[in-house]
């Protein structure tokens, strides 16, 4: 259970209408006004692929997260963040407690490409990843970023602890050239290794080719999100992700607190 205030006091919602989900306490931090079809909640326990449940009304998400910018001149006086729902029906929201559903498993893919990020190269391993991540997430999302280490680092950890997705998989930038950071970020990040994950992924690798030794793919744990670095090559990735995407819906269970056996 979730308590949530809507913004103004009653909000009418038809289905199919957007609302924005405000973090509250942000808000308040801020001293700011929240933006007209907002919902103010705790968005620390939402997540990407959250349904909630207020009443008659059904949300799902829209758009996993959003900032908005208030500004003065150049400056700006603060960054507001929430996440777009669309209601499932009609109906009014008032404030009150709403149950939330966190089953459904999300997913982020993120593509590490200097070319594709500037429109000159086309994203062909992001979506393919995305195919067979379907098997085991309800949602998912593609991100296209440069070979840049902050920049990396900065997104994986907004989708970590701040976007919850169950689990965020990079494609690219696992090899040993100058330009090839995902690894070294990874590691900085993850909490637990998971060297299971890792050596299944380079057995699948090099029963197609010995290049496959000179992957530093790392698979971790941040939280209660799997992270799981893929090389850049489609028919690559595609290979070390099959290897082990029966072990990922059971991992992420876990995670969550399912306290049945592993063995049973």
């Amino acid at each position: 259970m979730i308590e949530i205030e809507p913004y103004p006091s009653v909000l009418s919602i038809s289905k199919g209408d957007s609302a924005f989900f405000v973090d509250r306490r942000k808000l308040a931090v801020c001293g700011m006004q929240p933006p007209s079809g907002s919902i103010l909640t705790d968005l620390s326990i939402v997540k990407a692929s959250s349904i909630i449940k207020t009443g008659e009304v059904s949300l799902r998400v829209k758009h996993p997260f959003r900032f908005l910018s208030e500004k003065i001149g150049s400056m700006s006086v603060y960054d507001l963040f929430a996440m777009e729902f669309e209601t499932d029906t009609d109906g009014l929201i008032e404030k009150g407690k709403a149950k939330i559903d966190n089953s459904r498993i999300a997913a982020a893919v993120i593509t590490l490409s200097d070319r594709g990020a500037v429109g000159k190269r086309e994203d062909k391993t992001g979506p393919a990843v995305r195919k067979i991540i379907e098997k085991v997430a309800d949602f998912s999302d593609l991100y296209l970023i440069p070979d840049d280490r902050n920049l990396l680092r900065y997104v994986m950890a907004e989708c970590a602890d701040r976007i919850h997705y169950d689990l965020v998989i990079t494609n690219g930038g696992t090899g040993v050239s100058p330009r090839d950071i995902t690894a070294d970020v990874t590691e900085s990040l993850v909490e637990k290794r998971m060297t299971g994950f890792e050596q299944a992924m380079m057995a699948a690798g090099i029963r197609e080719t010995y290049k496959a030794v000179l992957s530093r793919s790392v698979v971790g744990i941040r939280g209660k999100t799997l992270i799981i670095n893929l090389p850049g090559s489609t028919r690559a990735a595609s290979t070390n992700l099959n290897s082990i995407i029966d072990a990922i819906g059971h991992l992420i269970k876990k995670l969550n607190g399912d306290p049945s056996e592993c063995g049973s």
